[in-house]
């Protein structure tokens, strides 16, 4: 469809004709003002259209009379047709543009500089560097995560290495309980078994040999003291040998007394503390011999 436009006016890109002069005017890509000059009206032409339109004039110049052999005082510019394809050329401004083509931008945080770019025109090959930027904020920031990740994986090498550390410290801990968990088992079966036994009839026998003691001097006492009530004996132990019968009697009556404190003291008491304290060492050890959180946790973290 040919529309009609004004001198001076923003037209987009395509071919445009003057009517008056016959000029055709070539706008580019983007738009641009038509021409001021001679004329104040122009047609937009399609480009089929200036097509045919060169074809007709070729062939209108083609079978035009001009001067030859024949025809020598013809008038007009005149040349050789042959036949062959028709080549048309059509001039329009503007940049050209590849069929195929790249953009390069920087797509960085940071900003960047061009430090080397081949040169425009160059055949690339693949594999070959056609642009390189720098970067020095880029190049500080990958320096610092660099150091970052070496910090980590020092403290990392180091965390593993206090962790095997802990591991065997444990280790060596809990086979120190388990013999200390036998020795405690062992300390507690021996005292129920053989030293309770012993000290309990050690206790016994002090007491019963208070008793004996005790009814041997009670008895001496008695028998000095029957013999010196006879008249006819004329009292043969004296005054003190009877005192010594009577303190040696109180004496030994102290000691039953003593013994029999001491067994009751050890059987209500002693012995029931020494349970207790066997007990609480064997469960005491058991405790220490459970794994601790920690430990399992740094299993865990391996």
């Amino acid at each position: 469809m040919i529309r009609k436009h004004n001198a001076g006016q923003h037209v987009p890109s395509g071919t445009y004709w003057n009517k008056k002069t016959w000029e055709l005017v070539q706008i580019p890509k983007g738009g641009d003002y038509l021409p001021v000059g001679e004329g104040v009206a122009y047609y937009r032409v399609p480009l089929l259209l200036v097509l045919a339109l060169g074809v007709f004039a070729g062939i209108a110049m083609a079978l035009r009379p001009g001067l030859s052999d024949d025809n020598p005082t013809s008038n007009g510019p005149t040349g050789r047709v042959v036949r062959g394809p028709l080549v048309i050329s059509v001039t329009e401004k503007g940049e050209l543009e590849s069929e195929r083509r790249k953009v390069v931008s920087n797509e960085l945080r940071w900003p960047v500089i061009i430090k080397e770019v081949v040169a425009e025109g160059t055949l690339a090959k693949e594999g070959q560097i056609i642009i390189q930027f720098e970067c020095k904020e880029l190049i500080d920031a990958i320096e610092r995560e660099e150091l970052d990740v070496t910090t980590a994986k020092n403290n990392h090498l180091q965390a593993t290495q206090n962790l095997l550390l802990k591991e065997k410290e444990m280790d060596n801990n809990v086979l120190k309980a388990k013999r200390a968990l036998n020795e405690a088992k062992e300390d507690r079966k021996r005292y129920i078994e053989h030293e309770y036994p012993i000290i309990s009839y050690e206790k016994d026998s002090a007491v019963k040999f208070a008793e004996e003691d005790l009814s041997l001097a009670e008895g001496s006492l008695k028998f000095m003291k029957e013999v010196n009530s006879r008249p006819d004996l004329e009292s043969p132990f004296t005054k003190n040998e009877t005192e010594a019968a009577e303190l040696k009697v109180k004496r030994f009556e102290n000691n039953l007394k003593k013994a029999e404190l001491e067994l009751k003291k050890f059987k209500e008491y002693d012995h029931k503390r020494k349970l207790r304290e066997l007990k609480e060492k064997v469960d005491d050890v058991i405790c220490l011999e459970t794994p601790s959180p920690f430990l399992a946790v740094g299993h865990f973290y391996r």
